[in-house]
């Protein structure tokens, strides 16, 4: 994780921490996602602040966890913030980047929540740079292929496509599979803010040999 990364993260902690309940929930209010009671409310503002501690010990997924349950309550920027935090954290920066960008646009137009609107922006484009891209080559082009990446079935236009499909730095299982043709499996490699391109070989099987052929099936005993 990068220093300023980490940096970013703790100082917006350490500020929320003390104003989570104004910030997050009595700022001026997203759309109730649910019937919201003043109850609810204030579990909902209890549970931001141990969502914060969690994040500041960085127990990014326990934290990522409660503050998706504060938003189900009750969904603003602040709470958007943190869920992006959280998923940095975690490596998941593909949704990191959109869940930043989701919080700076709830913030605009709010003077109250500027900062953190900006902050968002900024997270947002930094994410943007590290987040990797895969591009994969059907060798010979396939509009019938079925490519999955990490067992997720992928439009085959969208992960052919010049711009690539953005995924986490790291290794990724990439499948494919065609009528008539072998399937391939096989794993990729992308590095931070990196672009790869996969070339993945249609070929034909084999013609099966004569002594390759299933044996005929034994008749059932009598």
């Amino acid at each position: 994780m990068r220093t300023s990364a980490l940096v970013a993260r703790l100082s917006w902690t350490v500020a929320l921490l003390q104003l989570a309940p104004a910030l997050a929930l009595a700022a001026p209010p997203g759309p109730v996602t649910s019937a919201t009671s003043a109850e609810d409310l204030e579990g909902a503002r209890q549970l931001f602040t141990d969502a914060l501690r969690d994040e500041e010990a960085q127990r990014y997924q326990v934290a990522l966890e409660k503050f998706q349950r504060v938003q189900r309550v009750r969904d603003t920027a602040p709470v958007r913030y943190r869920i992006a935090t959280c998923l940095e954290g975690l490596g998941r920066l593909v949704e990191a980047r959109a869940a930043y960008a989701a919080a700076a646009e709830q913030a605009s137009g709010d003077e109250a929540q500027s900062k953190l609107g900006r902050a968002a922006r900024e997270r947002a484009a930094a994410h943007a740079l590290r987040v990797a891209y895969l591009t994969v080559r059907l060798e010979p082009g396939r509009d019938d292929a079925v490519v999955r990446v990490d067992g997720e079935e992928v439009p085959a236009s969208r992960v052919t496509a010049d711009e690539g499909l953005p995924l986490d730095p790291g290794r990724h299982k990439v499948a494919a599979l065609a009528p008539g043709a072998m399937p391939f499996e096989g794993e990729v490699s992308l590095p931070e803010g990196g672009r790869v391109t996969l070339r993945i070989p249609l070929v034909a099987p084999p013609p099966a040999s004569a002594g390759s052929a299933a044996p005929p099936a034994s008749a059932p005993p009598a």
